[in-house]
């Protein structure tokens, strides 16, 4: 269950940022240009998908996929799912979805 959030959307970049009960934190951040489908892995613009010390790497990757981004109403939506690795373990992510104001 997640307690905090926060969310930004600004010059084609999005951050998310979710902390649970449990104290682990999540971040996301990954260019976005409108609705669509993009692939969370780590590439030379900064795209970023961590669980507590879990990150994505090479092998481990996942989805984002942008429903909605109405830049006038300031409204985004979407989900996205990935894998993530610390020390050969891996944490898997499913079924992460939004709808927020920015």
């Amino acid at each position: 269950n997640v307690t905090e959030y926060n969310i930004s959307y600004e010059n084609n970049e999005l951050y998310l940022r979710a902390h649970n009960v449990d104290g682990d934190d999540f971040a996301l951040d990954i260019r976005v240009t409108g609705p669509g489908t993009y692939t969370i892995a780590p590439d030379d613009i900064g795209t970023h998908a961590a669980f507590g010390r879990y990150e994505i790497d090479d092998t481990h990757t996942g989805q984002l996929t942008i429903t909605k981004l109405d830049t006038d109403q300031r409204v985004i939506s979407g989900n996205f799912y990935f894998d993530a690795t610390y020390r050969e373990q891996v944490v898997k992510i499913r079924q992460g979805r939004f709808d927020f104001k920015y």
